[in-house]
This record gives structure tokens, C-alpha cells and sequence, in this order.
């Protein structure tokens, strides 16, 4: 229509409605660029909040993951600390041996962190969201996670030292007793020497002060990872729940 009144105009010699059609034409044409824009952007913008949740989220997860594993490690830790202990003096009183056994049932395996990083590092590195993403909100992203790529390669570190060492299960002064419900794997297990004799087997110590130290490190880095999820949701502008106080470990 708009097309078949120029041409009119044209015939009819008459520039001002010309000009003037040409002005709505132009004005419409940049109307409907904007519109466009204007949906585009706001997709983008929803598309980015999403992401942006995901990593809330995904930080959320981190956060209870490290409480949780703080808990446990401190009982990893205490475990390997007290069987030490008791090796000092390689007393063997009527609970020393069950104390032993009961301990060894918790250190027998390395603990990992399982850091998750998926959706900060699709976030940084995805296009579109560049134009979302503030300075101050790829500051805070960046450095989380730069601390959750560090903490992942400390916890492959761990993992694979840990790996290396002798298994609990290979040492002589325990009676290969072992059940095949491997989620139980040492409920069946026994000395195979005196208690005295065991606590003097230097494999066994030296396992058990691998296990300390390993409880200890992770310990370590279980603080930073906690802090690193905690840090980074207080700066995304999320609420966090403070952690209750943590008993001393007896």
C-alpha cells in the first residue's frame, strides 16, 4: 500500500507527500530494528539469568558439599590420630584392639572433594553472555573459579598419592579375613599378630601417618573450598546461611 502511494506521488509530481512517505517508511523501518533488538536482548538477558542461576545454584551445592566433608574429615582425622596415640605406649588394654579395628573402618579409604565447576566456567567462557556479565560480576567468577580449578588439581594431587600407597588389606598383620560386601570390606578383618606386635609394624604406621596427613590436607582444603562457594554467592548478592559452631573434636 505504502509502495502504490509513492508511485502516486511520484506521477503527481508531489515531493512533500514523497518525503513524507519516505520518513514513515525509514521511521517504521527502524521501529521494527528496534523491536527486534529490544527481543533479542531481552532474551539474552533471560538466557544469561539463567546461567546465572545455575551458578548460584551450583555454588549452593559446593558450599554443602565442604560442610558436609568437614564433618567428615574431622572424624577421619581424629580416627588416625587416636590409633597413633594408642601406638605410643602399645598398651593393650581390653579395648585397644577393637578401638583399632573400629578406627580402621573409617581411614581405609582417601576422601575427595568432588569440586563442580560447570556451569561458572560455561558461563565465562560462552559469548553471549559477555554482554550480560558486569566487571564486577566477572571479577567475583573469575577468581572463584580460578580457586575451584586450584582446589580440583590439589584434590587430583591427593587422590593420586594416595593411590600410590599400600593398601591396608596387604599387610601381614592383619588375617585376610575380609567379606565380599565391599561396602563393609574390613568388618571381617582380625589381627593376625598381637596387638603389641602390631602396633610396632612400621607399615602399619607408616599408613597410618599417611592417613593423618591426608586428613589434615584435606582438611585444609576443605576450608578454602567452603570459603571459596561462600564468598563468591555473598558476592552474586545471595543470602548464606552461617555455619553452626563446630565441636572441638574430642
Amino acid at each position: 500500500m505504502i509502495l502504490r502511494r509513492v508511485t502516486k506521488h511520484v506521477k503527481d509530481q508531489n515531493w512533500f507527500a514523497v518525503g513524507l512517505d519516505f520518513c514513515i517508511v525509514v521511521v517504521g523501518i527502524l521501529i521494527a530494528f528496534q523491536i527486534t533488538n529490544w527481543s533479542n536482548a531481552r532474551q539474552d538477558n533471560l538466557i544469561y539469568e539463567q546461567a546465572r542461576t545455575r551458578v548460584i545454584e551450583e555454588a549452593r551445592v559446593n558450599l554443602e558439599r565442604a560442610n558436609v566433608l568437614a564433618v567428615r574429615v574431622r572424624e577421619f582425622e581424629a580416627s588416625a590420630r587416636h590409633i597413633l596415640e594408642d601406638f605410643e605406649t602399645c598398651s593393650a588394654d581390653d579395648d585397644a584392639e577393637e578401638r583399632l579395628l573400629s578406627a580402621l573402618q573409617i581411614i581405609r579409604f582417601y576422601i575427595g572433594m568432588d569440586v563442580r565447576d560447570d556451569a561458572v566456567t560455561q558461563l565465562l567462557t560462552s559469548d553471549a553472555f559477555l554482554d550480560n556479565l558486569s566487571p564486577e560480576d566477572r571479577t567475583i567468577l573469575s577468581l572463584y573459579a580460578r580457586r575451584l580449578n586450584l582446589l580440583a588439581q590439589n584434590d587430583q594431587f591427593s587422590a593420586d598419592f594416595q593411590l600410590t600407597r599400600p593398601t591396608l588389606q596387604d599387610n601381614p598383620v592383619f588375617k585376610r579375613t575380609l567379606r565380599v560386601d565391599s561396602g563393609n570390606s574390613l568388618s571381617g578383618i582380625a589381627l593376625n599378630v598381637r596387638y603389641e606386635e602390631a602396633c610396632r609394624d612400621a607399615s602399619l604406621n607408616t599408613f597410618l601417618f599417611d592417613r593423618l596427613e591426608h586428613g589434615t590436607y584435606v582438611a585444609a582444603q576443605t576450608g578454602v573450598f567452603a570459603n571459596a562457594a561462600r564468598e563468591v554467592l555473598i558476592g552474586l548478592g545471595e543470602a548464606v546461611r552461617e555455619r553452626p559452631a563446630e565441636e572441638e573434636t574430642p
